[in-house]
């Protein structure tokens, strides 16, 4: 879903010199997943603090947003493998 193969700007005077981006995988998907992240960067404390911890430490708006899209996949695959619902706060039951 978020694709491992990268390209590269080949750009000298362009604004993405030096950076990449993809467009192999699912688009449909990952369009899904970057619009949940959104709204749970904004609504869900645990993944508002992780954005705003990634921003702190100078990373740029969209890549914090992959970081955060990479951590809400990760943990909706743990949910689907042990058959949880979501908690939203898992400590305090």
């Amino acid at each position: 879903m978020l694709s491992e193969k990268p390209r590269r700007s080949r750009s000298v005077r362009g604004k993405l010199k030096g950076q990449r981006r993809t467009h192999a995988g699912r688009d449909h998907v990952r369009r899904v997943l970057y619009i949940a992240t959104l709204v749970a960067t904004h609504w869900n404390s645990r993944m508002k603090t992780f954005y705003l911890s990634l921003l702190e430490r100078g990373k740029p708006k969209k890549l914090a947003i992959t970081v955060c899209m990479r951590k809400f996949l990760s943990i909706l695959n743990s949910m689907m493998k042990n058959t949880q619902t979501w908690n939203q706060n898992p400590l305090s039951t």
